[in-house]
């Protein structure tokens, strides 16, 4: 089965919210964009970037709608929108 690895983004400036999922085709991309987003950390007064503590999550290629697929396809990252939520995904890997 082809999966694309996925990390949560959230935007925390009066509490937290979803900011969508940022997804790649490649693990070691996925890893690299996640921290260095990270790393940026937060701005006055708030943080829009990947969830902390950091997590790469595992999600079925199959499962995503075809104008994801087709991002993926073509730049091999894609964002979704920010009340997208994945069918199905594994337990996650932690990112250090």
């Amino acid at each position: 089965m082809k999966v694309v690895f996925g990390v949560q983004w959230i935007e925390s400036e009066f509490g937290q919210r979803y900011e969508g999922w940022a997804l790649y085709t490649n693990a070691e991309e996925c890893v690299a964009q996640t921290k260095e987003a990270s790393a940026k950390g937060p701005y006055p007064g708030g943080y829009i970037g990947p969830e902390r503590p950091l997590r790469m999550y595992e999600i079925p290629f199959d499962s995503l709608d075809k104008e994801t697929q087709k991002s993926l396809e073509e730049k091999g990252r894609a964002h979704t929108a920010n009340n997208w939520q994945p069918k199905f995904k594994d337990n996650g890997t932690s990112i250090r």
